[in-house]
């Protein structure tokens, strides 16, 4: 016993310039690849128990290794997210990729994930990151660059070199101004005396947007593993797969199950919001939790001001939204929470005083509002002047209310739009409406073991469609007319146009004002799914429904130049 214990407690000093530092050799060859090689029996130094260091790092960094070497914690001092830790973060990583210590390199990516994802810092760590080859750090710190590249420091930008400069202004997914980005373009060129940067990279940026859904194989929603599966236009494939939290699926037991919470997605995260553990229980979910698609973590965002259930859950550029919903004692909210992801901060809304909901409403955003539409079926009698039946004197039928409450954020007010009536044969109100461009496809469950996406587009190749239903556009000014097409104006800059088809389909199409684009076709494609099973969690009310528009982290680096 006493050999073993010597063994265990065996210790290798680490000379860095005049200072000593005693390691426990176990734990230090356990973890560094580094370490593991020069101390085998492969080396002439294995049986040395003192070891130069070389390399021209800090006393303090030094330290800082060897304390998570024997803690595997960070401990870079008491100062926490400040320049002083950012610091000794950066040379903490270049230690764990010098020593090959992976679980440091994670550790160190989470700080930074968590607390270092800044304009303020951003560039600095994906350059790094290039240098040191950590391609997850690379990718975060690129999304960050790319979302917020309006915020980040100027100065830095002006030093980047042409190759990194390229990488930045020519990548599609890069949220800024025509206008700011010829500006930055001019003032780098100026700064380098290098005027070769072709200008086309700053045009006709166009985000590639995945229409997504998470589903899952069980009733058991909230503890199994999730898919996230997306619709591209083109081919419906599965992205990945991930779990809930620990934190939500730990409280989702039994009866207690996570009902009327909500996913959302932003650009390469989503996020999961509100939500009580059994209707009526009182015991919500006020987390809002934040998964990285990119380096594939949950991390919690921010605690939510009021605890709601079933609300809308949208985002208007870096804004997430709560609207209205169900609170505590069942109590329905009108209420506007507004969370800006980028500062961290809640704000309130105005409220929604025209009306309450107890269940997710259709909804969608379009040229930067929220649109909440709804409907309403009321029992309309006329006197049928055509039958000889006495008894059929009297028809009943159903009238379809259509309207919209739509919020302006800038003006931070709500507009109703409404008037939309007309007689209606055969309503479903399972059926969604379909918006092109925002929301295009939903899943019929209708048969559990043949369900069906069904999209919607203006054009479409055919003979690579199996499944194609063409539906002309018809407009018609005479009221009992089946077929017909509304419009509904948001402002003067663009209007969206209902479209109301005997199938009981319901299509809006989202355009500007000034378009001359006539859509006088739209293909309704019915595809099969070919693995059913994997959405069997859509047949439960508690499991959300809805697509998502999120961004592939495969398209992160997509540039307008080929060769960049």
């Amino acid at each position: 016993m006493e050999n073993k214990n010597e063994e265990s407690c065996e210790t290798v000093t680490l000379i860095l310039k005049a200072e000593r530092f005693e390691v426990e050799k176990q734990k230090l060859t356990s973890k560094s690849l580094y370490f593991t090689a020069l101390l085998s029996a492969n080396y002439s130094e294995c049986n040395q128990t003192e070891h130069i260091i070389n390399y021209d790092i800090s006393q303090i960094s030094l330290q800082d290794f060897i304390n998570w070497i024997h803690s595997d914690k960070i401990d870079t001092s008491t100062i926490y997210y400040g320049i002083e830790e950012f610091d000794r973060l950066l040379v903490l990583l270049e230690l764990s990729v010098l020593f090959a210590v992976d679980n440091l390199i994670e550790d160190v990516i989470d700080r930074l994930e968590r607390h270092y994802m800044s304009p303020k810092y951003v560039i600095n760590i994906w350059l790094i990151s290039q240098d040191l080859n950590i391609n997850v750090l690379r990718d975060l710190s690129l999304a960050v660059c790319l979302d917020r590249f309006d915020e980040l420091p100027i100065s830095s930008i002006y030093e980047l070199s042409r190759e990194n400069f390229l990488k930045l202004l020519g990548n599609i997914n890069i949220r800024s101004t025509e206008s700011y980005l010829f500006h930055v373009t001019h003032e780098w060129m100026n700064h380098h005396c290098d005027f070769t940067i072709p200008m086309d990279i700053l045009r006709n940026k166009e985000i590639k947007v995945l229409h997504s859904i998470i589903s899952c194989e069980s009733s058991d929603v909230i503890n199994s593993e999730q898919f996230i599966h997306c619709w591209d236009g083109n081919d419906f494939f599965e992205l990945t797969s991930f779990k809930y939290p620990k934190d939500i699926t730990d409280r989702s037991i039994g009866k207690n199950i996570l009902t009327g919470m909500q996913i959302i997605a932003r650009g390469y995260n989503l996020y999961l919001c509100g939500g009580e553990f059994g209707i009526g229980s009182g015991r919500f979910n006020k987390n809002v939790w934040r998964y990285s698609l990119i380096s594939k973590k949950w991390f919690l965002e921010t605690v939510m001001p009021i605890e709601r259930r079933h609300m809308v859950a949208v985002f208007l550029k870096n804004k997430l939204m709560l609207v209205g919903g169900v609170g505590r004692y069942r109590q329905k909210l009108q209420s506007i929470d507004i969370y800006d992801v980028h500062t961290g901060l809640w704000t309130s809304g105005k409220k929604m005083d025209s009306w309450e909901f107890t269940t997710v409403p259709e909804h969608y955003v379009f040229d930067g509002k929220l649109i909440i539409y709804k409907y309403q079926y009321i029992i309309h009698q006329y006197i049928n002047t055509l039958s000889n039946d006495i008894s059929d004197d009297h028809i009943t039928m159903p009238r379809l209310i259509i309207w919209a409450d739509i919020y302006f954020p800038d003006e931070n007010v709500w507009e109703t739009k409404m008037g939309f009536n007309m007689n209606y044969y055969h309503h479903n109100q399972s059926l969604p409406i379909l918006t092109l461009k925002t929301l295009p496809c939903y899943i019929d469950i209708n048969n559990p073991d043949e369900m069906i996406l069904r999209t919607i587009t203006e054009t479409c190749n055919v003979e690579r469609c199996d499944h194609v239903q063409t539906i002309k556009r018809l407009v018609f000014e005479n009221e009992n007319d089946s077929n017909r097409t509304y419009v509904l104006h948001t402002k003067c800059d663009a209007y969206l146009s209902i479209l109301i088809f005997p199938t009981c389909m319901r299509v809006l199409v989202c355009m500007d004002s000034n378009t001359s684009i006539k859509i006088n076709t739209l293909h309704l494609h019915n595809i099969p799914i070919r693995n059913p099973n994997k959405f069997r969690s859509l047949l439960f009310s508690h499991s959300p429904r809805k697509f998502f528009d999120l961004i592939h982290p495969a398209h992160l680096h997509t540039t307008n130049l080929n060769y960049i």
